[in-house]
Protein backbone atom coordinates (compact mmCIF):
# COMPACT_ATOMS: atom_id res chain seq x y z
CA UNK A 1 0.00 0.00 0.00
CA UNK A 2 3.10 2.23 0.63
CA UNK A 3 4.93 2.05 -2.40
CA UNK A 4 1.15 2.77 -4.12
CA UNK A 5 0.90 5.64 -2.45
CA UNK A 6 4.84 6.87 -3.18
CA UNK A 7 3.65 5.62 -7.10
CA UNK A 8 0.56 8.07 -6.71
CA UNK A 9 2.51 10.91 -5.69
CA UNK A 10 5.72 10.54 -7.98
CA UNK A 11 3.01 11.17 -11.04
CA UNK A 12 0.72 13.84 -8.88
CA UNK A 13 4.09 15.65 -8.56
CA UNK A 14 5.11 15.37 -12.84
CA UNK A 15 1.66 15.89 -13.75
CA UNK A 16 1.93 19.34 -11.84
CA UNK A 17 5.03 20.42 -13.37
CA UNK A 18 4.07 19.71 -16.65
CA UNK A 19 0.97 20.98 -16.59
CA UNK A 20 3.59 24.32 -15.84
CA UNK A 21 5.50 23.50 -18.69
CA UNK A 22 2.46 22.90 -21.07
CA UNK A 23 1.64 26.34 -20.24
CA UNK A 24 4.92 27.56 -20.14
CA UNK A 25 5.29 26.78 -23.60
CA UNK A 26 2.48 28.00 -24.85
CA UNK A 27 3.43 31.33 -23.35
CA UNK A 28 0.53 31.01 -20.99
CA UNK A 29 3.39 31.43 -18.29
CA UNK A 30 6.58 33.22 -17.72
CA UNK A 31 8.61 31.69 -15.16
CA UNK A 32 11.48 33.54 -13.28
CA UNK A 33 14.82 32.01 -14.57
CA UNK A 34 16.55 32.43 -10.90
CA UNK A 35 14.08 31.13 -8.99
CA UNK A 36 13.95 27.71 -10.77
CA UNK A 37 17.28 26.29 -10.38
CA UNK A 38 16.99 27.30 -6.18
CA UNK A 39 14.40 24.72 -6.39
CA UNK A 40 15.99 22.60 -8.11
CA UNK A 41 19.13 22.99 -5.67
CA UNK A 42 16.81 22.69 -2.69
CA UNK A 43 15.24 19.42 -4.19
CA UNK A 44 18.59 17.89 -4.78
CA UNK A 45 18.89 18.23 -1.40
CA UNK A 46 16.02 17.04 -0.07
CA UNK A 47 16.75 13.85 -2.88
CA UNK A 48 20.01 13.27 -1.03
CA UNK A 49 18.53 12.96 2.46
CA UNK A 50 15.59 10.89 1.04
CA UNK A 51 18.20 8.37 -0.04
CA UNK A 52 20.57 8.15 2.97
CA UNK A 53 18.02 7.92 5.33
CA UNK A 54 15.36 5.35 3.28
CA UNK A 55 12.70 8.73 2.99
CA UNK A 56 10.25 9.20 0.29
CA UNK A 57 12.57 8.90 -2.92
CA UNK A 58 9.74 8.66 -5.57
CA UNK A 59 8.03 11.73 -4.27
CA UNK A 60 11.58 13.98 -3.99
CA UNK A 61 12.71 12.43 -7.33
CA UNK A 62 9.80 13.88 -8.69
CA UNK A 63 10.43 17.28 -6.99
CA UNK A 64 13.85 17.22 -8.45
CA UNK A 65 12.79 16.88 -12.37
CA UNK A 66 10.20 19.06 -11.76
CA UNK A 67 11.76 22.47 -10.78
CA UNK A 68 15.10 21.28 -13.30
CA UNK A 69 12.98 20.82 -16.23
CA UNK A 70 11.38 23.82 -15.75
CA UNK A 71 14.55 25.63 -15.49
CA UNK A 72 15.63 24.08 -18.23
CA UNK A 73 12.65 25.54 -20.27
CA UNK A 74 12.71 28.53 -18.46
CA UNK A 75 15.79 29.83 -20.41
CA UNK A 76 14.11 30.08 -23.81
CA UNK A 77 10.60 30.74 -22.53
CA UNK A 78 10.93 32.34 -19.34
CA UNK A 79 11.39 35.65 -17.75
CA UNK A 80 14.24 37.44 -15.33
CA UNK A 81 17.94 38.28 -16.77
CA UNK A 82 17.85 41.58 -19.01
CA UNK A 83 20.49 41.62 -21.08
CA UNK A 84 20.86 37.32 -20.39
CA UNK A 85 24.66 37.10 -19.78
CA UNK A 86 26.92 40.30 -19.43
CA UNK A 87 30.78 39.38 -19.42
CA UNK A 88 33.04 41.92 -17.55
CA UNK A 89 36.91 41.77 -17.92
CA UNK A 90 39.37 42.01 -14.85
CA UNK A 91 43.16 42.58 -14.75
CA UNK A 92 44.55 40.13 -12.26
CA UNK A 93 48.43 39.63 -11.43
CA UNK A 94 49.22 39.68 -15.33
CA UNK A 95 46.52 37.28 -16.74
CA UNK A 96 42.95 38.02 -17.40
CA UNK A 97 39.85 36.78 -15.58
CA UNK A 98 36.14 36.74 -17.34
CA UNK A 99 33.27 37.12 -14.67
CA UNK A 100 30.08 35.97 -15.95
CA UNK A 101 27.06 37.26 -13.87
CA UNK A 102 23.15 38.02 -14.40
CA UNK A 103 22.21 41.47 -15.31
CA UNK A 104 18.74 42.05 -14.23
CA UNK A 105 18.98 45.37 -17.08
CA UNK A 106 20.87 47.52 -15.05
CA UNK A 107 22.55 50.20 -17.28
CA UNK A 108 26.51 49.83 -15.89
Amino acid sequence: MQQTFAWLSFAVSISASAIFIYDTIKGKIKPQRISWPIWAALSATYFTAALRTDGAVLFTLAELIGPAAIFAISLKFGIGGGQLIRCRQLDHGGCRVHLSALDQGSAN
